[in-house]
């Protein structure tokens, strides 16, 4: 599914142009670059052929966990990269080792400089509780969890293990250990969402 993120809006593009900068994208130098407004285009080149290939703005698809990404090219092999770090990389700096990078308004789609920064896993996790945004199983797959809390249920008073539980129910197993490990939470959330 594509997303038009207003990118290509007249009105959006002409006021944010002005404050628009672009540089390299860390390790595709001269091939791709990005902007601190989170646009990515690919260069003016020459190919081994001697074919000339004119650069080109990338359209973003939305990875699994929602966040825009593109396939970068080089040589003929394909790369999978999130927007969000091509941005951060290119202008906070590298990452720091056990470092990810956070979105401070919790929005996946806003790539913009001034909304991204450097937190370890932890703080991260924090940052998204503290904003409302972390991603509960139940309000992902309700259905599937509601199955759990009574698979987990029965599991009580049988001898399944949490493998075939979980398989049964369609969840991962560290679904199935936090539904055991607090029932309570799941009943009580898996109500609200009727």
């Amino acid at each position: 599914m594509q997303h038009d993120y207003g990118w290509r809006n007249p009105f959006l593009i002409g006021r944010l142009t002005a404050i628009e900068k672009w540089r390299n994208v860390v390790g595709w130098e001269g091939l791709y670059a990005v902007s601190n407004l989170g646009r990515v285009r690919s260069l003016d080149r020459t190919l081994p052929d001697g074919r000339r290939l004119s650069g080109r703005f990338m359209k973003p698809q939305l990875s699994t966990p929602g966040y825009p990404m593109l396939h970068l090219c080089r040589g003929g092999k394909y790369t999978k990269r999130t927007i969000h770090s091509l941005v951060a990389e290119a202008f906070i700096g590298p990452r720091p080792d056990g470092m990810v990078v956070n979105h401070k308004d919790s929005n996946r789609i806003n790539p913009a400089v001034w909304n991204l920064e450097y937190l370890t896993p932890s703080e991260n996790v924090q940052h998204m509780h503290r904003s409302g945004a972390y991603p509960s199983v139940v309000k992902r797959h309700p259905y599937r969890v509601g199955k759990a809390v009574a698979i987990a249920a029965l599991a009580g008073a049988s001898n399944k293990s949490i493998q075939k539980i979980a398989a049964e129910a369609g969840v991962s197993r560290s679904t199935i250990s936090r539904i055991l490990k607090n029932p309570d939470r799941y009943l009580v959330e898996n109500q609200h969402e009727r």
